[in-house]
């Protein structure tokens, strides 16, 4: 069994990942579960400046959109919504769509890069309230620019014991050591592999066990075959995950990284 818990879906320059081909990504790779965030709902452009006002969608429009398109698959796509903490924030719209859909629901995603915003940020604490209320693991981005450091994660997750937090990435760009040194200091600090070579998981099993690393890939941000090549052609690191990781560890660490963490965290 395979749960992706870092999928994405949405149209946003550069990126192209129509929902059509998300379907195509699980049927041809085999994958049981997804949590889906629409990047759609991003505030900032790849070059760090606003969304212009008229194509920017509100968080909340594209949180039912992403809703209404995994109810088309159900028990097989799940939603986690991009926020957008600096541009809409919590209201009783955004409370009542998570109330009507708590099946469906499984956590937030904060991409801290692309917001700009640390994840220690008092505009983040509504959305932690929600988080703890709901029991919604909240998935931040981490690496790219100082305010996506995993430093900001930890402090979030230090405060807010009641909330799971999970460092995308550990630290997109980086040997990943600082980020998996953080998360070995806290019982609600999690980690997902998207984009992060097998060694960094020896490692991450050696400081923290192995309860707490999630299998996550950024599929299909590099087209449909993410899982098997990077958008240069090349063969993508994922593809050691399939293969070479189960050599290396045990069936049962391999067993919790690839969905067991996951079904248990997120309830799936």
């Amino acid at each position: 069994m395979i749960i992706d818990m870092h999928v994405h879906c949405g149209i946003a320059e550069p990126f192209y990942m129509p929902n059509s081909m998300v379907e195509e990504m699980i049927e041809k790779y085999n994958i049981d579960h997804v949590i889906l965030s629409d990047i759609r709902a991003c505030e900032n452009t790849q070059e760090l400046t606003p969304v212009p006002e008229d194509i920017a969608l509100p968080q909340n429009q594209v949180f039912r959109e992403t809703i209404a398109f995994a109810r088309k698959h159900p028990g097989k796509i799940y939603v986690m919504p991009w926020i957008k903490p600096t541009t809409d924030g919590v209201d009783d719209e955004f409370i009542s769509i998570i109330e009507n859909n708590k099946d469906v629901v499984k956590g937030l995603k904060l991409h801290a890069h692309n917001s700009m915003l640390r994840s220690d940020s008092p505009l983040l604490e509504p959305y932690y309230e929600l988080a703890a209320k709901y029991s919604l693991p909240v998935l931040i981005h981490t690496g790219g620019i100082e305010e996506a450091s995993a430093i900001y994660v930890y402090n979030a997750a230090k405060s807010h014991p009641d909330v799971n937090f999970i460092m995308g990435h550990l630290g997109l760009g980086t040997n990943n050591i600082e980020a998996i040194d953080l998360v070995s200091k806290l019982p609600n600090l999690y980690g997902d592999t998207a984009w992060v070579p097998i060694q960094s998981v020896l490692y991450f099993i050696e400081k923290c066990g192995d309860d707490r690393l999630l299998f996550g890939s950024d599929s299909p941000i590099d087209g449909l075959d993410t899982y098997v090549q990077n958008g240069k052609g090349e063969p993508s690191l994922y593809l050691q995950y399939f293969n070479d990781l189960k050599e290396l560890i045990s069936e049962e660490s391999y067993d919790k990284i690839m969905y067991k963490n996951s079904a248990r965290l997120f309830n799936i």
